[in-house]
């Protein structure tokens, strides 16, 4: 097929199981493991090159596709619940840390926890979703902390939200009663408001409220967002304290 090379590294390709109207996988030229950290500046870099999509991650144990070779995701813009909500839910960011050209703050009144790393530059950006990513809690087991990340660009702002996991898949995926058992294991998508199954008859006895329930389930509980931005915040008075003159000088 046609590719698009966004840089050295990463290439765009038409998602041959497309979601979204419009849906792109973007692999590393270089096989290596699911991981953001270090990758992180490239859904900045799409997003500066493609300001129309929305970019997302998935966590290799949260819905990625191919959790032992990094990618990325892009699509339609604007479909999203979460994007559609973020109007009325900018409104209520908690902000807990501002920096140059960029803040975090927690998103309040979602159907799940979730972090907003907001900014005017994408070098401001990456480095205010690191002190995200530094506070987030991991398990020994795993190689980064659990999460799923959606991006996008409004007029001169980037937004980019961390949505902290806790579990793989709900407990409805393993369920041996088939009028129990829904076959969704959630990614960015997902967990923003657009669930995905594989079944017909999954999709149609679906509810809002036991969609909102699979959320939740695979999401952070309000206690470990809330020590996320604790952390969030002690990191962040912490960095001014060193940054204040001694005094005499």
């Amino acid at each position: 097929q046609i590719e698009v090379h966004i840089d050295n590294d990463f290439t765009l390709l038409v998602n041959p199981f497309p979601i979204l109207p419009t849906h792109f996988t973007i692999p590393k030229n270089k096989h290596t493991p699911q991981s953001i950290r270090e990758n992180i500046g490239e859904m900045y870099k799409v997003l500066t090159d493609y300001p129309e999509l929305m970019v997302f991650y998935n966590g290799p144990k949260c819905g990625a596709s191919a959790p032992d070779h990094m990618h990325l995701q892009a699509g339609s813009s604007g479909i999203l619940p979460l994007q559609n909500e973020w109007q009325r839910l900018s409104r209520n960011l908690m902000e807990v840390a501002a920096y140059d050209d960029a803040t975090i703050s927690m998103v309040r009144g979602f159907v799940t926890s979730a972090i907003a790393v907001r900014s005017t530059t994408a070098e401001a950006g990456k480095k205010a979703f690191l002190k995200v990513y530094e506070a987030m809690p991991q398990r020994e087991d795993e190689t980064e902390p659990m999460m799923n990340i959606v991006a996008w660009k409004q007029a001169d702002e980037f937004i980019l939200v961390v949505i902290p996991r806790a579990k793989h898949r709900p407990d409805c995926y393993f369920e041996e009663d088939e009028s129990r058992k829904v076959l969704v294991s959630p990614g960015a998508l997902d967990m923003s408001g657009m669930l995905i199954t594989p079944r017909p008859g999954d999709f149609e006895g679906l509810t809002g409220e036991r969609a909102a329930a699979i959320i939740r389930e695979c999401g952070i509980s309000d206690e470990v967002a809330q020590d996320i931005a604790n952390k969030i915040k002690a990191n962040h008075d912490k960095e001014k304290a060193d940054h204040l003159p001694m005094e005499g000088e």
